[in-house]
C-alpha cells in the first residue's frame, strides 16, 4: 500500500484491490471458493480493513496535507491583514477565495496560527521556518 496516495484509482484498480484482498484473506483462513463462504463473512472473521477504503482515506489525507502545506507567503499575509481589518474568519475566507480564485481556502485554525505567528515572531511563517533578520 506504500505510495497508494498517488495512484489513479479507477474502477478496474478498485476491483483488482478487492479481489486480491479477498484471495489473501481466504488463503490465510484456509478457505476456498468451493466452501461457499461470502466475502462479508470472511471479512468479519479476519477483521481486516477494506483496502479500497483505506486507499481512498489515505488519498484524501494526502490531498489535505498537500493543500494545507502549499499556502504562499502572499496568501498568508493577505489573510493576516484581512483578519486585522475585519476580525472575521468567514470574511477572510470569502475574500481569499475571490482574490486568489481558489475553490478552497484556509480554515480558521490556519488563519489563527498565522495571526499568532505574526504577533509572536513578526512573521506569518512557522517559527521553525522563519528566517532571522540580519543584524
Amino acid at each position: 500500500m506504500n505510495g497508494c496516495e498517488t495512484w489513479k484509482l479507477t474502477k478496474a484498480t478498485e476491483t483488482k484491490l478487492r479481489t486480491t484482498q479477498r484471495i489473501m484473506e481466504r488463503s490465510t483462513m484456509g478457505i476456498t471458493l468451493r466452501d461457499r463462504k461470502r466475502a462479508s463473512w470472511v471479512r468479519e472473521q479476519t477483521r481486516v480493513k477494506n483496502n479500497v477504503e483505506a486507499v481512498k482515506e489515505r488519498k484524501w489525507n494526502w490531498a489535505d496535507d498537500w493543500i494545507t502545506t502549499t499556502w504562499t507567503t502572499k496568501q498568508k499575509v493577505f489573510c493576516v491583514k484581512t483578519y486585522y481589518k475585519t476580525k472575521s474568519f468567514k470574511t477572510v475566507q470569502a475574500k481569499h477565495r475571490r482574490l486568489f480564485n481558489f475553490n478552497y481556502y484556509p480554515n480558521k485554525s490556519k488563519i489563527s496560527k498565522w495571526v499568532r505567528n505574526f504577533e509572536t515572531y513578526g512573521s506569518v511563517e512557522d517559527r521553525r521556518k522563519a528566517r532571522k533578520s540580519p543584524t
